[in-house]
């Protein structure tokens, strides 16, 4: 969304936050967004699935992938973003803490409201009749609105985070806590990456642009993918999933002792979050003005262990999944369920106002 987009902007105002109160940016975008459905294992290859079959007569049917599915989206939004208020970052209520912080956030009020259609063609297979059937719906949006609230700050860099993490020390919250957007300040020759590494930002310098009908010095950033990235999104498999062990030993003969695999999710995983993003951003004042650029954004729907179990006497077999595994003598192996979005985005503010 674009909302994370335009909710920074930089000092040198008179506001105590990263910008004046009453502020209003007003903006527009079309989205051409197309997400894609995979699932991997250890060893293996992404493919197009929404998981397996689970259960059937035999394990090769119960290993068969249960169909795929694309949903294709086009829409466009409009966003209206005020400036309500500033606040301190820290607060006097936190445990163990007297004082507030000497830094400040400013509180953001954002209303969007967007339509659009989609396409969704789903192939599923059928176990007892071992046919596969593929589907296409057509489906036109309803106009949806939505609206909220969210805290800014501004130092080396501009970040993004929820109200509620304003009862938090800024600088301890996870990545997945916070969207830093951009740099405050660039000077050329600057470079800087995402939280996780896949995203490549280089401050190309200024060229003029109309902002509000005037025109304006603004700052131009381009994104690159750094190299190495798949395009099926192969590489959540190495960057979000942990294997570990959890385990206990003592000379105490009372006490059960055990050494257990684990799979782990990175915290930067969780959720929606962006694997990867190519193309230029225009900022006027750390404010997003304009954005033509291609998003990749994964959600991480199921992972862990996977093992399949068949009746000795009837050869039925069930799937059975864990994200610790306490039994060695099964047959398991890592997957990840995951699906992935690919964004062609394009935006621009349309109105400016700034406060009386």
């Amino acid at each position: 969304m674009f909302t994370s987009l335009l909710l920074f902007i930089g000092c040198g105002n008179s506001s105590l936050g990263p910008y004046e109160v009453g502020l209003q940016v007003v903006g527009k975008s079309t989205r051409d967004q197309t997400t894609i459905f995979y699932r991997m294992f250890d060893g293996g290859d992404p493919i197009e699935s929404i998981g397996l079959v689970g259960t059937g007569t035999s394990c090769p049917i119960a290993e068969n992938t249960a169909g795929s599915r694309s949903d294709t989206f086009l829409g466009e939004e409009q966003l209206l973003l005020q400036v309500v208020g500033e606040t301190e970052l820290g607060h006097p209520l936190v445990p163990n803490s007297e004082e507030f912080a000497t830094d400040y956030a400013s509180v953001v009020q954002f209303r969007q409201r967007s339509a659009g259609s989609r396409i969704i063609s789903e192939l599923n297979y059928d176990p007892e009749t071992l046919q596969q059937f593929n589907t296409t719906s057509y489906v036109d949006d309803a106009v949806s609105t939505n609206s909220g609230y969210y805290a800014v700050a501004a130092d080396e860099y501009v970040a993004q985070f929820s109200l509620d993490m304003l009862w938090h020390n800024v600088d301890e919250l996870e990545p997945a806590k916070v969207d830093l957007m951009t740099r405050n300040n660039p000077e050329v020759g600057d470079v800087w990456s995402s939280f996780n590494g896949n995203i490549l930002y280089i401050y190309e310098g200024e060229e003029v642009y109309t902002v509000g009908g005037v025109a304006q010095k603004v700052d131009v950033v381009s994104m690159y993918e750094t190299s190495g990235l798949r395009p099926d999104g192969a590489d959540v498999f190495e960057q979000c999933l942990n294997a570990g062990q959890s385990q206990l030993s003592s000379d105490d003969i009372d006490i059960e002792q055990y050494a257990n695999s684990g799979v782990f999710l990175d915290s930067g995983c969780e959720g929606d979050f962006t694997h990867a993003k190519v193309g230029t951003q225009w900022w006027y004042n750390n404010i997003l003005v304009k954005e033509e650029s291609t998003t990749q954004q994964v959600v991480v729907n199921d992972y862990g262990y996977e093992w399949f179990v068949a009746d000795p006497n009837t050869g039925a077999c069930a799937r059975q999944t864990a994200k610790l595994l306490t039994d060695t003598s099964v047959n398991a192996r890592m997957f990840v369920e995951y699906s992935l979005t690919t964004v062609d985005n394009t935006f621009e503010v349309t109105k400016w106002t700034d406060p009386q």
